[in-house]
């Protein structure tokens, strides 16, 4: 997936769809998505891709929040509709065993051309 296409869908105003379990997964580690968006589009940059997933093509994106936390959110792209689909997001730093310090490589790393 190319950042700048998420980026842009991400810019527009019509351009995300949320999943519920996004939704709960922000509000369970009290993150803005209106701030998580801003972070992609200033410095999000993708640390995973996952062209081969079969529910669509995804990847995993780090940016930053203003205050410098880290944050990790997983987006689909429906390129017939130019939409962003936030399917979850995290702070990598609440899962210090998961991942390396600069939060774009796990510590296990795994397959990630699903």
């Amino acid at each position: 997936m190319e950042i700048g296409v998420l980026k842009a869908a991400l810019a527009s105003a019509n351009g995300v769809i949320l999943t519920r379990h996004a939704q709960i997964e922000a509000l369970a580690e009290q993150l803005n998505l209106k701030e998580v968006r801003a972070s992609i589009i200033a410095n999000g940059e993708i640390i995973e891709d996952y062209p081969n997933d079969p529910r669509g093509m995804s990847c995993l994106i780090l940016s930053s929040l203003l205050d410098g936390r880290p944050v990790h959110s997983c987006w689909g792209y429906q390129p017939l509709l130019h939409t962003a689909v936030l399917i979850t997001v995290y702070r990598p730093d609440l899962q210090p065993l998961k991942w390396m310090l600069d939060w774009r490589r796990r510590s296990n790393p795994r397959n990630t051309t699903s």
